[in-house]
């Protein structure tokens, strides 16, 4: 019987070649835990969005703002002194004219650089923050994250850290320049003996109006499955509290001031929280929060004409600050607790 091996030599079975490379060994350098994994995070946000063209537009606006304001003390307050210089009084020190509304002082200023740019600053939240973590629930992004040594706690944290910058940069940066201005300009007319701590100050104000955008904009980007819809969510609570809020508190207010009228024993406290329940909403609160901040009253704004707005009072400084707070808190509580590698659907 033949032996002979049934496969020709014209075929010959291939073998595997190995390939020898002496180069090769495995890692042996130090193993450490990713302990700036939000801050990656963060930087990702940023550079995203200083990419996009809408961005920039109310930025520019919020710039411009504030030139506007810088602009109209600057003219306040020359045409004030030269009117003082002609009457013998020597007018200065940032006060001005108004229909009987109190002064135009450099607190006052700055106090309307910070809040009267709200809604820019509203309208960069939504660019921003409407779909940094909804654009990652619809693209089904959170499994590659936390499939990585990433917690819930540095994805949320980048999230909203990388939001909240961008915003306290478009707000505080212009504002801290006009600062600068009133500083460079006026500190031979009295500018350090009125306002000794206003820097710091200003720097808390500046502070407020991102931290609350950022907080509940990241919150209901949590709960969403697009931007559109975190964006449209956001808005509906920002205007309609906004404006019943704003309603109600000038209704009770205006009973206070009839019964100040009256002399009834409790009416200005009763008109301090009217003022307080005017501004619990989310503009408000920045606005009643940088007012006690900057020590500036109803009747420092220059663009107020109503008789009524000359008795009005600045707000109750701790319930907005416990307000405040809740703003930011539980929408990021909630947004922790909706962050999911894999969506669980119980029932």
């Amino acid at each position: 019987m033949s032996t002979e091996n049934p496969v020709s030599a014209a075929s010959p079975v291939s073998t595997p070649r190995l390939i020898a490379d002496r180069t090769y060994r495995n890692y042996d350098g130090p193993l450490r835990t990713v302990r700036a994994g939000w801050w990656v995070i963060a930087q990702a946000v940023v550079r995203t969005n200083i990419k996009k063209v809408g961005f920039w537009m109310p930025l520019l606006m919020i710039v411009l703002i504030h030139l506007f304001f810088g602009l109209f003390f600057f003219l306040n307050h020359n045409v004030t002194r030269a009117i003082g210089d002609i009457g013998g009084g020597g007018g200065g020190g940032g006060r001005g004219f108004g229909r009987g509304q109190g002064v135009f002082t450099y607190a006052a200023c700055c106090y309307l650089c910070v809040t009267e740019s709200w809604l820019m600053v509203f309208i960069e939240a939504l660019i921003i923050g409407a779909g940094c973590i909804a654009a990652d629930n619809q693209a089904n992004a959170l499994l590659v994250y936390l499939s990585r040594p990433l917690s819930k706690l540095d994805y949320l944290v980048g999230k909203w850290f990388g939001v909240f910058s961008l915003l306290w940069c478009i707000s505080a940066i212009p504002t801290l320049l006009i600062y600068v201005f009133l500083l460079t300009s006026y500190y031979d007319e009295g500018f350090w003996t009125q306002n000794p701590y206003l820097l710091p100050r200003l720097f808390m104000a500046t502070l407020i109006a991102p931290m609350l955008n950022a907080s509940l904009v990241v919150g209901f980007s949590a709960w969403s499955k697009g931007g559109r819809q975190a964006g449209a969510s956001f808005a509906s609570l920002y205007f309609i509290v906004g404006v019943f809020t704003l309603i109600s508190g000038n209704i009770l207010a205006k009973n206070a001031m009839t019964e100040i009228d009256n002399e009834t024993p409790g009416a200005k406290m009763a008109l301090a929280r009217a003022m307080t329940i005017r501004d619990a909403s989310v503009g408000g609160v920045t606005d009643g929060l940088a007012m006690n901040l900057l020590h500036v009253k109803p009747q420092d704004h220059p663009f107020q004409f109503a008789p009524q707005s000359r008795r009005l009072v600045p707000p109750l400084t701790w319930p907005l600050v416990a307000l405040g707070a809740a703003f930011v808190v539980l929408p990021l509580a909630a947004a922790h607790r909706k962050i999911r590698a894999v969506e669980i659907i119980s029932g």
